[in-house]
């Protein structure tokens, strides 16, 4: 959407320049050309404290970022573990991917229990990772396993709602 995404790339840049404030502080800053430079300490109570709040809450927004990740890669190991156990104990009525989404439905509720609603901001499904980083492995795969032998001998049927259905749909949709 219009929302500025954070990504691992913003947060390690933030971090970057944070630490590089407090490496090289400079007991100045610069306001404008009229008002030339202006010491720190003559800053406002108020400026003061309103620079402090932005720092915690950017601070806040890094660690939650980073919680975020370590829930998202402990739900997909916990999703690996559960399809492997399932997979040994020839259950195949549910496969891997719902796995998957009741895992994260469990973390997201757990996360809502504990109104945590800065993670569930951070863990949110994002459309565009999805079709450009996600899909195109799964359809990969999917062709890669794929049995030719049904597949040809389905190719008519196959054909027919690639070619006219997709026509066809073009009308009726729009």
């Amino acid at each position: 959407g219009a929302r500025a995404r954070t990504t691992d790339a913003a947060w390690l840049s933030k971090l970057r320049d944070r630490t590089h404030g407090i490496v090289n502080a400079h007991p100045m800053r610069w306001l404008s050309a009229e008002e030339g430079l202006m010491d720190d300490e003559k800053m406002s109570k108020a400026e003061q404290e309103a620079k402090i709040a932005e720092g915690e809450a950017e601070d806040e927004s890094i660690i939650m970022l980073k919680w975020a990740t370590v829930v998202g890669i402990a739900a997909l190991a916990g999703t690996f573990v559960i399809g492997f156990m399932l997979e040994q104990r020839h259950v195949h009525w549910l496969p891997e991917a719902a796995v998957g989404v009741l895992m994260g439905v469990l973390v997201a509720g757990i996360a809502k229990y504990f109104h945590e609603s800065d993670l569930l901001e951070k863990e949110k499904f994002d459309f565009e990772f999805f079709m450009i980083w996600l899909l195109p492995p799964i359809i990969f795969e999917a062709g890669f396993n794929m049995n030719v032998q049904a597949f040809l001998a389905n190719i008519h049927p196959t054909a027919f709602f690639a070619f006219v259905g997709t026509f066809a749909s073009t009308f009726v949709v729009g």
